[in-house]
């Protein structure tokens, strides 16, 4: 023991939906999307966001990259559905996120 899986992501679908993928991007090792034709033109974007050890710049890259998905997704006027571990942290102290975020989540902080 002692030692941490880290990073990877993936999307698991079944027969019918593979039918319906037109397309996948990976686009780093905590980021990837896949495109689906549906109804509509849906974009799932996959994540497993550092956690909070990671140091800042690493946690900066992941976020600028998600942003620069989102944005790229959103210019192809596709559906966007951002899903997977975003390693949020919980406890009972709220700094940021006040009226979204409530107070009754624990008392440790955990990631």
């Amino acid at each position: 023991m002692g030692r941490r899986a880290k990073e990877g992501v993936g999307i698991i679908v079944d027969d019918e939906v593979d039918k319906k993928v037109s397309n996948w991007y990976p686009i780093n090792s905590g980021i990837m999307r896949m495109d689906l034709e549906l109804q509509e033109q849906v974009s799932v974007v996959h994540v497993c966001a550092p956690t909070e050890d990671a140091d800042i710049i690493e946690k900066q890259q992941f976020y600028n990259d998600l942003q620069r998905v989102a944005n790229n997704t959103a210019e192809s006027r596709r559906k966007i559905l951002i899903m997977g571990d975003l390693n949020s942290r919980v406890g009972n102290v709220v700094r940021t996120g006040h009226g979204v975020i409530g107070k009754y989540n624990g008392e440790k902080t955990r990631n």
